[in-house]
Order: structure tokens, then sequence, then C-alpha cells
């Protein structure tokens, strides 16, 4: 009797030890995501603060006309028509500053992890719309666009997805114009490509799975978890995927820069002009989405880089996402 009751304050003892432990690593892990979180979005208030440098200047130009129409008016002397054409012009240069700060504030703004049905080919052609206002260097690159008709919808946060193309591209822009104030005299181009993966390419979404991750046990193979990870009943099974391709005509990049870029704090630009985060967070983000993105490069021949971005199935085999 003696030694049962031992032996159930023995377990009970383990329990509460066990409560405590689980605790603990609950609130680690909240503090871990809050901290993901952070991350995140320091990274996207500096994509913000570099835009809104763009957004200013591009804002000023209408905001002049307008301060001129306004002298005109003032001035009176006009005819019905003349007045008429002025409040006309107004209105338009206004509506296009509306346009400009919504686009920024859009973009800017938290976002609540949303997962809905996305067009991918929209919220590329929103960010490039995002971009144009930095005309100092936009209009030094030409953006050739190729979107597959009749893509799938991509379930997942479109504002997640744009930070990921907004690093993507401002990253193909500055290694161009960067390679140009180096004596280089290559045409600056920026390829966006955006199609559906065939049944034949749907096991790219999963062949990068033995890749190991920092923290990895040497003596653990994680590929069964995380193949469970990304298709799951939840979820549903891989039925589709869209692969987009944003190329550009830089000088490239070393076999060795390559292995480090998706690493946190790795950067190649010069002190003050870069965190080293942009592309560690684009990992983070395609990866949480059971997502690819890898690099493909040589030094003097411009750099690819390429997200796959899966697109799930009800059990029944039909896709959750609609069609753009």
């Amino acid at each position: 009797f003696f030694s049962f009751n031992h032996m159930a304050a023995r377990l009970r003892e383990d329990r509460k030890k066990m409560e405590e432990y689980i605790h603990t690593l609950e609130t680690v892990n909240r503090e871990l995501q809050r901290a993901q979180d952070e991350v995140l979005r320091s990274e996207k208030l500096a994509s913000v603060g570099r835009l809104a440098a763009g957004v200013a200047h591009e804002v000023g130009n209408p905001t002049g006309a307008i301060l001129g129409y306004v002298d005109l008016l003032t001035q009176g002397g006009l005819a019905k028509d003349e007045e008429k054409d002025i409040l006309t012009r107004t209105g338009r240069e206004a509506e296009r500053i509306r346009r400009i700060v919504r686009e920024l504030l859009d973009f800017s703004r938290p976002s609540p992890g949303e997962n809905q049905a996305v067009d991918v080919a929209e919220v590329i052609r929103n960010t490039l719309s995002l971009l144009s206002h930095q005309k100092k260097v936009w209009k030094q690159i030409e953006v050739i666009t190729d979107f597959q008709e009749n893509l799938p919808r991509w379930r997942g946060d479109s504002h997640q997805l744009q930070q990921v193309l907004i690093n993507l591209f401002l990253n193909a822009a500055d290694a161009m114009i960067g390679a140009a104030a180096e004596g280089g005299d290559r045409a600056k181009r920026l390829g966006i490509a955006v199609g559906r993966l065939g049944p034949d390419e749907l096991g790219e979404l999963t062949a990068v799975l033995p890749r190991r991750r920092k923290g990895d046990a040497p003596d653990v193979d994680y590929t069964p978890l995380r193949s469970r990870a990304i298709s799951s009943p939840a979820k549903g099974e891989i039925g589709s995927g869209i692969r987009i391709e944003v190329e550009d005509t830089g000088p490239g990049m070393a076999a060795a820069v390559q292995g480090k870029i998706f690493d946190p704090f790795f950067t190649t630009k010069p002190p003050g002009e870069g965190t080293g985060l942009g592309l560690a967070i684009c990992l983070r983000i395609v990866e949480s989405y059971g997502g690819r993105i890898w690099i493909e490069s040589k030094e003097g021949k411009g750099a690819r880089f390429t997200v796959l971005l899966p697109v799930f199935e009800d059990r029944d085999g039909a896709e959750k996402n609609s069609h753009c």
C-alpha cells in the first residue's frame, strides 16, 4: 500500500513537471513567433521606407500641378470652359496622388495573415505598379512579363506574397544598376514569368525536403514529418502548383555566395544599404506555404530566382482554388 501511494505521488509529481515543461514550451513558442513576426515586420518597414522615397518624389509632381492650377483659378479672368478644363485636370492629379498613397498604405499596413484565394498575376501587376513610383530606378530597366492564362488561384496571404516579390524585384534592380555603375554595359532587363506546374513537375515541390536545416539533430531524418506538413488532411493533397520566375541581367553571383544568400543577415551590399534579412524572410514565407524558392546564377550571366507555390486539392480531387 505504501509503495502504491509512493508511486502515485511520483506520478503526480512527474505529471506536474511535464505540465510545467509544456507551459514553458508554449511560452517560448509564443515568444519565438512574436520575434519572427517582428523581424518580418521590421524588414517590411525597411522596404516601405525605401518605397516612400520614390512615392514622395512621385507625389511632388501632381502636387505642383495642382498648386499651379489653383493659382490660375485665383487670378480669375478665365472663361467657363477654361475653368472647367482646369478643374478636370486638378481632379485627375488629385486622383493620381490618392492612388499612389493608397498603394503604399496597402503594402505597409500590418497583414493579419489572411488565407484567401489569390490571383498571383494580379499581385505581380500591383507590385510592379507600386515600384514604378521609383522612376529614377525603374526608368532604367525594361520589365518583360509572361503570364500563362487560366492559372489556378493560390491560397494564402497576398501581402506576404507581395513582400516576397518586392524583395526579389528590388534585389534584381540593385544588382543591375550596381553593375552599370561599375562600368557594365549589359542591357538592364527584368523578366517575370508565371506558369502552372504540370503533373510531372509536382515532384519539384517535395524534391528539396531532404535538405537539412540548422538545428536538425544529426541522426534524425525529418523528411517524413515535413512531407506530412506540406500535404495534410486539413490542406488536402497538392493538386497543382504555380511557378514564378524572376530573372535579371545583372552581374550574377559566385556559387559560394549563392549558398549563403538565404542566411539571415548575410548581405553583399555596403554597410547601411541592406539588412541581410530580405531573402531569409522570402524563404520563411514561401516554405510556410509548403513552397520552394531557389536561385540559379553564374558570374557575369545574371540570376534567376524560382518560386514554386502548391495549390491544394480536397480529398475528392477537386481543386480548392478557383481559376484566375
